[in-house]
């Protein structure tokens, strides 16, 4: 994720295609033969990598909005989005993305799908978007290894990946809803799902470092996961 900073400029004549540049910036529809570009949230002015894969359009970063809370903090229905950030290290955040419990991420709401945390045109994936994802890059066994960062520069040295979808998956680790504490970073990417499993547990996808499968899991709604957004 990466800040725009916006320059306003007085009494100087701009060239027209800057204002064109600008422009399709902000546009959240794909161009007809374009699979990947970036997207504005105008919450904060971040702005986000996204990329197509199949018939859908994927983040192509995790989303990393809201104030910064510390681990040892629940996170409440307060109107504020809250984040934590690995470690309690800001600058984690501007890499992995924030870490979100699941109601917070649903903004407390337990209808699957919606559009939670996910900035306007975009919602939060469901186990089935997660599964179609899956079976586009040929299935469970082999799926993780494309949706994976190649390289070691933020996954550990057992990483098995091509990248070759584009969804580019960190290692972003979790905040756990046993004890606080942060686990994880490098090791595995563990993403949440709007579907939740009951009352108490929501399911997530899991990649791991050393495989190229992925499968999804069910844990407690209170860890903190990393949140992708997809398109409505």
């Amino acid at each position: 994720m990466k800040k725009l900073n916006v320059l306003l400029i007085i009494g100087i004549i701009v060239p027209t295609v800057l204002f064109t540049s600008c422009k399709k910036d902000e546009e959240t529809d794909n161009p007809p033969d374009q699979t990947t570009g970036e997207f504005i949230d105008n919450r904060d002015n971040q702005v986000y990598k996204w990329v197509k894969i199949g018939n859908q359009t994927w983040f192509a970063e995790n989303l990393n909005i809201g104030t910064q809370i510390q681990n040892i903090i629940e996170m409440n229905n307060n109107n504020i989005i809250e984040k934590y950030c690995y470690n309690n290290d800001g600058s984690n955040c501007e890499i992995y993305g924030g870490l979100y419990q699941w109601d917070e991420m649903m903004q407390y709401d337990t209808t699957s799908s919606n559009k939670g945390i996910c900035p306007n045109g975009w919602r939060l994936p469901t186990n089935e978007d997660w599964n179609t994802l899956i079976n586009n890059l040929g299935g469970a066994e082999v799926a993780g290894g494309k949706m994976k960062k190649v390289g070691t520069e933020y996954w550990d040295n057992s990483n098995i990946a091509t990248n070759s979808s584009g969804f580019s998956a960190l290692p972003s680790g979790a905040r756990s809803g046993n004890d606080n504490l942060f686990f994880g970073i490098s090791m595995g990417a563990y993403i949440y799902s709007s579907s939740e499993y009951d009352n108490e547990k929501a399911n997530y996808l899991l990649l791991r470092s050393e495989g190229s499968e992925t499968n999804i899991n069910k844990n407690k709604k209170t860890y903190g996961r990393a949140v992708r957004c997809i398109k409505e």
